[in-house]
């Protein structure tokens, strides 16, 4: 299966439907891909992407420690299918020479893998079938999301 690279260069907030946004952009092309999550997971991917520590681990960062306790690693984590306009991830784990597959929503797997600084990736046809805008760097997608207007966002229609 073909697999884009890609980071999460960001976060937002929708206020037509009231929904945080991560945004995921390929690293060697200009397309981003909006995944829609709740507060909770956008803040923790929020918080995982600056390093912010919080004084008790928090539950993503209770299972990178989990992993990290059992000298395991997250190989990666990719977006794998879209169905019915939701999104589908599985998480790669590496411990010894053994590959584990496990299903996860998208959000939880980004909230984990920017934690571990793990790759994230989307397969070829999800990214083709998705609600994508592009967007050459991300100077630019931060010019883009302050001049961003309430009727710029709306439910991506799949």
């Amino acid at each position: 299966m073909n697999e884009i690279y890609t980071k999460v260069s960001g976060v937002g907030y929708d206020p037509l439907n009231k929904q945080h946004i991560v945004f995921l952009k390929e690293l060697d092309g200009e397309r981003i891909m909006p995944i829609w999550v709740g507060t909770i997971e956008c803040i923790s991917i929020a918080r995982g992407i600056t390093q912010t520590a919080h004084k008790r681990p928090l539950t993503h960062d209770l299972i990178k420690n989990i992993l990290e306790g059992m000298d395991a690693k997250i190989n990666k984590v990719v977006i794998n299918d879209i169905k019915d306009a939701t999104y589908y991830a599985r998480i790669y784990i590496q411990k010894n020479n053994e590959i584990i597959e496990i299903d996860a929503r998208p959000s939880d797997s980004l909230a984990i893998a920017v934690r571990c600084k793990a790759p994230v990736y989307i397969s070829q046809h999800v990214l083709d079938n998705a609600s994508t805008f592009k967007i050459k760097n991300d100077d630019e997608l931060q010019h883009y999301l302050q001049e961003m207007k309430v009727e710029d966002f709306g439910k991506i229609d799949l």
